[in-house]
């Protein structure tokens, strides 16, 4: 079996089961959310560092989670922040 990084990224999602993809995207825009915040607070230079990675890791998994809804047809409402 090829191991895929898409794999690990979801790999604790049923992705079969669009109500549980729903709330793992809701819950990972939480996140990106809270690694915006994070960044806008942190003043030291290998905080900083770290809080991009963190969340560009975290936005990489939301946009492949939409994608994955979005080919599905799934729909969702979010109001933007």
């Amino acid at each position: 079996m090829e191991n895929r990084i898409d794999d690990y990224l979801v790999d604790d999602i049923d992705l079969e089961d669009n109500r549980k993809l729903i709330q793992a995207i809701q819950k990972i825009k939480i996140e990106w959310d809270c690694d915006r915040d994070y960044f806008e607070s942190v003043k030291e230079e290998l905080l900083i560092d770290y809080a991009i990675f963190k969340e560009r890791a975290t936005r990489a998994k939301y946009m492949y989670l939409l994608k994955i809804a979005k080919e599905k047809g799934v729909s969702l409402q979010y109001t933007i922040k």
